[in-house]
């Protein structure tokens, strides 16, 4: 009779976890399939049967086999999860991709996104998050990712796909291809106390126009960034102006940056 019974639960679950990942929607958002799920991936009426095998040595590094029918690919991984997940944008019948997803060798996640159609699959890019830090909204993704310019620091991020068409008078206007990019935002939002180990001349704008002098020992909180030439500075001690100023950021002098810049905590100042 217990034998029994977890056989009718393990079906019942895995009847769920199918259905579900057949139903999927923009809303769902990434979800983990069971090896073996039935899914439409390209949107012809039929499902595929989606399974995979991790195959890493004993540091974790090798590649997922993953296949939907009779279309197969290998990914490499570092540290691989040993699941495959999927999601859907736009609701659309052809808009499913699978994810395969690692941690890295060292804190560094990333998920490859694939789309599987015509009886094949295609790598259509990546995304330094876990699938399941991976958020969709509708028609594009979200993920919180380490920022390019300051290594240490993460921040959110959107990524759209894009589909390349070509026409042909047999089959008229079709897609040839997807590729997978970051739509970058204008501003960041951060929240990190630093002091200033040496006097240090700033912006007011970024252009340039009108700078001033914060002496050393200053207690700063950069509270944004581009990412990519800036940084924004409040002088964390003030309390009636918090000056909102920039500080270039040329990536030939980290180094500079770095020794200018030193992070506090404010437990122990």
């Amino acid at each position: 009779m217990k034998k029994l019974l977890v056989f009718l639960l393990t079906t019942l679950l895995m009847v769920s976890a199918c259905a579900a990942a057949d139903g999927l929607t923009p809303g769902d958002g990434i979800v983990a399939l069971e090896n073996g799920a039935h899914i439409d991936l390209d949107g012809d009426g039929v499902e595929e049967t989606v399974a995979w095998l991790l195959d890493v040595d004993e540091y974790g590094f090798g590649e997922m086999v993953v296949s939907a029918g009779s279309a197969t690919v290998r990914v490499p991984v570092s540290m691989g999860i040993d699941a495959v997940y999927a999601g859907r944008l736009n609701g659309g019948d052809d808009s499913v991709y699978l994810l395969v997803g690692e941690y890295g060798p060292s804190d560094d996640p990333m998920s490859t996104l694939l789309r599987c159609e015509n009886g094949a699959f295609s790598i259509i890019g990546t995304i330094n998050a876990l699938p399941q830090d991976i958020t969709i909204h509708s028609d594009h993704l979200s993920a919180r990712v380490r920022a390019k310019t300051l290594q240490t620091w993460w921040r959110e991020s959107d990524f759209v796909i894009a589909e390349f068409y070509q026409y042909s008078e047999t089959d008229g206007l079709t897609v040839c291809a997807r590729t997978v990019n970051e739509s970058p935002r204008a501003s960041y939002t951060l929240a990190t106390g630093v002091t200033l180990l040496q006097d240090t001349t700033l912006c007011t704008s970024l252009y340039g126009m009108g700078t001033f002098t914060l002496p050393a020992g200053t207690r700063c909180v950069i509270t944004a960034s581009d990412d990519c030439s800036w940084i924004y500075l409040s002088v964390a001690d003030e309390t009636e102006t918090a000056y909102a100023v920039v500080f270039p950021i040329e990536r030939e002098r980290f180094a500079g940056l770095s020794r200018i810049l030193k992070s506090y905590s404010p437990d122990t100042g």
